[in-house]
């Protein structure tokens, strides 16, 4: 069996070219070009996992592993992050309904190319990233103000009686209360963790 290819730091300056065919550009020149749209479903996804490693002070420039069982190990802890916002980048007649998938999974191994025989969620712990602006001419998901955070323990989720696979804006309210800053995102994670 041939061993896992790891994944390597990239600055964005490596070269994308060809010598004989004359194309030159750099890997920012795709970074630019595949992800500038931040308010995109997925790519807002990537975004906001970036933002939780920046507040829980997780070393950015280790690279992102898109098929780990969870999105951030944080002192040893599986996180898993999602995100949710109002506003999408095509036309809408109104605001998006927020709601957060959290369905139990199988992991993946890279080491021997291998699914867990059993679903459950891999992580302790759920950040729930929601981009709040709800004027559309202002929605930023870089601004860093804008987005709002329910930090849950996974077994909130596996105890709940209503839906075992998705929590809606308005549950979340009810059964966990008002979202918090991005200031207070570290602390409340810690605080969580115990």
């Amino acid at each position: 069996m041939m061993e896992p290819i790891q994944i390597k730091f990239a600055s964005g300056d490596e070269s994308i070219s060809s010598k004989n065919l004359g194309v030159q550009a750099s890997l920012k020149d795709f970074w630019a070009w595949a992800y500038s749209d931040c308010l995109n479903n997925t790519t807002r996804g990537v975004l906001a996992e970036f933002i939780v490693a920046l507040a829980l002070g997780i070393d950015v420039k280790k690279p992102r592993d898109a098929w780990a069982k969870y999105d951030l190990e944080y002192n040893g802890i599986g996180i898993e992050v999602k995100s949710a916002s109002f506003h999408q980048r095509w036309a809408q007649k109104k605001l998006s309904s927020i709601q957060f998938h959290i369905p139990a999974t199988r992991a993946w191994t890279a080491t021997d190319n291998s699914m867990e025989d059993e679903a459950r969620r891999q992580a302790a712990l759920y950040v729930l990233c929601l981009l709040s602006e709800k004027e559309r001419s202002l929605v930023n998901p870089l601004d860093l103000d804008q987005w709002k955070f329910w930090v849950v323990p996974t077994i909130f989720f596996d105890r709940r009686k209503r839906s075992q696979k998705s929590i809606t804006y308005n549950s979340l309210i009810v059964e966990k209360g008002e979202p918090i800053q991005f200031s207070r995102l570290k602390s409340s994670v810690d605080e969580v963790l115990g």
